[in-house]
């Protein structure tokens, strides 16, 4: 399966994206650089890479940086130069679906469903809950085909589902900065959503999804 990585520039004319075929032993930079940096996925059966370079747009490639195609749909402000030191992750690819891929443009959550030639969108945040500081993260049900989740540090977390058709705001979570999945089980045929809090004082709490409800163990409230 394909891997891929992008690093931002350090000197003038440094950066750029890069694959791996061999699980990450060798790189090799993309034939083609669209740009610097930014946030790159691979789709579910790796045919197929989408890159959104600082300052740029998204681009698609499916011969692993040959020729990239322009996708349409999104502005030019998804990544700025400044947004790797911000751990920001706008960027997307549905585990189930080889063709899909989502991306966080500003306050509105799109979709591709055309290995990401073109995006329209399917779900919005509150209008002034991302700025050009905000810490966003989308992250895409490993084990659900169309479930994708958002956290916005000091804005909470939000997940769209396509019976939902709407991103909704998950109860009881003012701040995730990153949001993981755990393992399926046997007796657990759903992922299990762990999500990491880290409060003022610096303190971490975990939680898992049950049964429609998200409980913060050691949650308190002041």
């Amino acid at each position: 399966r394909t891997m891929t990585r992008t690093h931002e520039p350090l000197v003038a004319g440094d950066g750029g994206g890069l694959f791996s075929g061999d699980g990450g032993d060798t790189w090799t930079a993309f034939p083609t650089q669209k740009g610097f940096g930014g946030r790159i996925a691979v789709s579910a059966t790796s045919r197929s890479i989408f890159w959104v370079p600082m300052g740029k747009s998204g681009y698609v490639s499916t011969n692993n940086g040959t020729s990239w195609t322009t996708s349409t749909g999104l502005s030019t402000t998804i990544m700025s130069a400044t947004d790797i030191w911000l751990s920001k992750n706008p960027v997307t690819s549905d585990r189930k679906r080889a063709d899909t891929y989502y991306v966080l443009d500003g306050v509105s959550l799109k979709r591709s469903t055309n290995n990401g030639v073109s995006f329209s969108q399917i779900g919005a945040l509150p209008s002034g809950s991302v700025t050009a500081t905000t810490r966003t993260n989308v992250i895409a049900n490993p084990l659900v085909a169309d479930d994708v989740w958002v956290s916005i540090d000091g804005g909470g977390l939000y997940r769209w589902t396509a019976a939902s058709g709407q991103l909704k705001k998950v109860p009881n979570v003012s701040l995730a900065r990153m949001i993981a999945f755990g393992n399926q089980t046997a007796a657990n045929t759903d992922a299990r959503l762990v999500v990491f809090c880290v409060d003022i004082s610096g303190s971490m709490c975990v939680s898992t999804e049950v049964a429609g409800k998200l409980d913060l163990k050691g949650s308190k409230t002041k």
